[in-house]
C-alpha cells in the first residue's frame, strides 16, 4: 500500500500530488523486518519529500485508508504472487523460508491471508514501524 504500483498512497502523493520524484516504491526485507522506501528526490527538495513520506505513514497510522485502496492493493499483491510463480528467485525464496522458517508455501492460504487484511491490521502495523532516514545525496553528471 504504500509504495510499490501505481495506485500506491505514496506514488500518488510524492509523485502525482507533489511533483517530487519520478519513482517512489517500498519493499520488505521479511528476514530483518525492515521496510525501505525509496526514490530519487532532487537535493533541494529532500526534506519535503521526506515531510510528506511521514504525513503518509501518519495517514496509515491514523486509519485513514479507504477501502478502495486495500482492495487495490490486495488485487495487485494478488496477482503479482500469481504472476511470479514460476520465476527462480521465488523458488530460491521459499526454499530458503522453508529452511530457516520450516514453512511451507501454500497459495492457497497466501491468497486467503492476503484477503484477510483489515483497516485495524494497517493501523496496527503502521504504529509498529520506526522511521529511520537516510539520505543518500549524488551530484547529476553532466
Amino acid at each position: 500500500m504504500l509504495g510499490g504500483h501505481a495506485n500506491s498512497k505514496l506514488f500518488s502523493v510524492i509523485r502525482e500530488e507533489k511533483g517530487l520524484c519520478y519513482s517512489i516504491y517500498s519493499y520488505l526485507n521479511s528476514h530483518h523486518g525492515v521496510l525501505s522506501i525509496t526514490t530519487g528526490v532532487d537535493a533541494s527538495r529532500i526534506k519535503d519529500a521526506q515531510e510528506s513520506i511521514l504525513d503518509v505513514i501518519a495517514s496509515f497510522q491514523q486509519n485513514i485508508v479507504s477501502d478502495e485502496l486495500i482492495e487495490q492493493t490486495k488485487a495487485y499483491l494478488i496477482h503479482q504472487i500469481t504472476t511470479n510463480l514460476d520465476k527462480q528467485s521465488i523458488y530460491i525464496e521459499r526454499a530458503l523460508r522453508n529452511h530457516l522458517y520450516s514453512e511451507t508455501y501454500d497459495l492457497k492460504k497466501r491468497i486467503e491471508s492476503i484477503n484477510n487484511v483489515t483497516k485495524e491490521d494497517i493501523m496496527y502495523v503502521a504504529n509498529k514501524l520506526k522511521l529511520v532516514m537516510i539520505h543518500q545525496v549524488k551530484e547529476a553528471q553532466s
